[in-house]
């Protein structure tokens, strides 16, 4: 009776709460469907999607769980066995020897330490972030520079990365790491550049506009990001439109899981007209859908990401890019805006000219965006990159 239920779980265990996957799922192992077997790898990822056929539904969300049974594959491709944990799964002991240890987070000093023989193991490291220090360092300044506008207003931290202490030995320890960007790769000590190769990031799969629907006569605007709004630069963008009642904005994100951010701004987020709190949404359905027809333009003031997939996904799905140089993302020459300073009074401006200009300008620049975006952060060319890595060092 166990192993039937155990093999329910396994069948669908995307449905299940994190909770449940953890107490269920501390380990799921995959092999390789052919030819000899090289070594035992440990990946410390996505669990959720770990050997999960590459067209399953559930792979069509966040493009992380995709990424992650895609390096999965890639090590049972070169004859590694793969033993997948929940990246937060911080109680997982090692019982195994690996050949190599994979880790999306700072665990990989505990992995290590804890394997048998971990310090043979190949070690990669795959942050998700820019450096852990520039990360913390940053969301606290944007913190401090909401107190300074809002007298009074206390925020709590929601994006603080806990290995931030350890990260000097987490870059010592490893043999290779691999980040998403040069705007990442340049938030380290240039002292580890020689292990740090930066690469595109995979966008998640939403709704792409065709050519007839870049410009909406509407042109309303989208803040579209998860956890962390002051960190993502909501603040801000919420200053500019209160000021702005000619301009939309749409805010698609968990926004109304951080009480104190809604406490902060109630005003904003429920009483004015042209701001509309939609909250988190499935990016397939019609309702997600419907929104992304009637923006032209995402605003993305984000203080520190690695490359932002919120970001390169709205660029793919044919949204004009205002975003901050922190977002790790590459613009094609003369196509869309960076923020400079992301001050109340820049993105101010720059709305308004986005809001202004010609549409036939306006509709050139999405659609060579667009392109860029499809090839430059397509899913093909995650695998090749990562393959290429991986393939030299496993």
């Amino acid at each position: 009776m166990k192993k039937l239920i155990r093999n329910y779980l396994k069948k669908y265990r995307e449905h299940l709460p994190l909770k449940y996957q953890k107490k269920y799922f501390k380990c799921v192992t995959i092999k390789p469907i052919k030819g000899p077997i090289k070594g035992r790898a440990l990946v410390s990822y996505s669990i959720t999607s770990a050997g999960l056929p590459k067209d399953h539904k559930s792979l069509d969300f966040h493009s992380c769980a995709w990424m992650s049974n895609e390096i999965i594959s890639i090590f049972n491709k070169y004859g590694y066995i793969v033993d997948c944990i929940h990246y937060n799964n911080h109680n997982f002991i090692p019982q195994k020897k690996y050949d190599a240890i994979f880790s999306f987070s700072g665990d990989l000093l505990r992995l290590v330490a804890y394997a048998p023989e971990g310090k043979d193991a190949i070690k990669i490291w795959h942050p998700g972030t820019s450096s852990l220090k520039h990360t913390n360092l940053k969301e606290i300044e944007r913190i401090n520079k909401l107190s300074d506008r809002r007298t009074g207003a206390l925020y709590s931290p929601k994006r603080q990365e806990p290995y931030e202490k350890v990260e000097d030995a987490i870059l010592k320890l490893s043999d290779k790491i691999v980040v998403f960007g040069e705007n990442a790769k340049r938030t380290f000590p240039e002292e580890f550049y020689n292990k740090i190769t930066a690469i595109p990031v995979a966008s998640s799969s939403v709704y792409i506009k065709n050519k007839d629907e870049l410009v909406p006569g509407g042109r309303e605007f989208i803040w579209y990001f998860g956890v962390g709004a002051v960190l993502k630069g909501l603040d801000l963008v919420l200053e500019v439109f209160a000021k702005n009642p000619q301009w939309t904005l749409n805010i698609v994100g968990s926004v109304r899981g951080e009480p104190d951010f809604m406490k902060i701004y109630k005003h904003e987020l429920t009483e004015l007209p042209n701001i509309k709190l939609h909250g988190h949404m499935n990016p397939k359905s019609k309702e997600f859908r419907d929104i992304i027809r009637r923006c032209v333009c995402f605003i993305a003031p984000s203080a520190s990401e690695s490359i932002s997939v919120a970001c390169t996904t709205m660029m793919q799905t044919g949204l004009y890019p205002l975003i901050s140089v922190g977002t790790g993302v590459r613009l094609p020459e003369g196509c869309g805006t960076y923020l400079d300073d992301c001050s109340v009074n820049e993105i101010e401006k720059k709305v308004g000219q986005i809001y202004s200009m010609d549409e036939k300008e306006l509709h050139t620049q999405i659609s060579q965006t667009q392109s860029f975006a499809l090839d430059e952060y397509s899913k093909e060319k995650f695998t090749k990159n990562m393959e290429a890595i991986l393939s030299k060092i496993i």
